[in-house]
């Protein structure tokens, strides 16, 4: 990960190796999603990964505690991670995540098909103005949009309010899975352990 285009934009966009991402999305085509109505409004298919430890193994230990990391923050002490199966008609509305107290948000794309522009899906980061009541001043201004396709990875800044993002409703048939982990220090969590 570029350290520093992470934390001038707030997000960092690449791909992962092949090899991972196939065997990540073979594990995940196993798991048993169920529907989860959310007070938003919308509905979302997610289930707890059965193969977290497979997942951290493969990427976010080798990155997110890569040396930079280390040597900027120390070893993160938590993670969570959750799989995130869209299909047509489900969407995610524009949030952000910073009352998670996570330090950093990825999400991985695990998919058979490749995604485009018209089949929608796709995760969008957008910078937005907080006014003084800490509302959102809408409208936010988009920063990119990615299509979920196979083995790439987004990583957002999850402390900074004005950096937002969502989902698109998904409009064509093919399956978007995401993996989402959650990373941070539990120190922020329950104060000093």
């Amino acid at each position: 990960m570029d350290i520093n285009l992470f934390f001038k934009f707030g997000y960092c966009v690449e791909q992962i190796n092949k090899s991972d991402a196939d065997l990540l999305l073979k594990e995940a085509k196993k798991l048993n999603y169920s529907y989860e109505e959310k007070s938003e409004g919308y509905l979302r298919n997610q289930t707890s990964l059965n193969f977290y430890n497979r997942a951290i193994d493969y990427y976010w230990d080798k990155q997110l505690n890569s040396y930079t990391f280390f040597k900027l923050f120390g070893k993160f002490s938590f993670k969570n991670i959750i799989a995130h199966r869209y299909e047509k008609g489900e969407a995610m509305e524009t949030h952000h995540d910073v009352l998670d107290r996570s330090f950093i948000l990825s999400i991985l794309y695990l998919t058979d098909e490749t995604f485009c522009p018209e089949d929608g899906g796709e995760l969008v980061i957008s910078r937005c103005e907080i006014l003084n009541d800490g509302k959102i001043k809408s409208p936010a201004k988009i920063l990119k949009k990615i299509s979920p396709n196979h083995g790439t990875l987004v990583t957002i800044n999850n402390l900074n309010p004005c950096i937002l993002h969502e989902v698109y409703t998904v409009k064509s048939e093919k399956t978007r899975i995401a993996l989402s982990c959650q990373t941070g220090f539990l120190e922020h969590l329950y104060g000093k352990i």
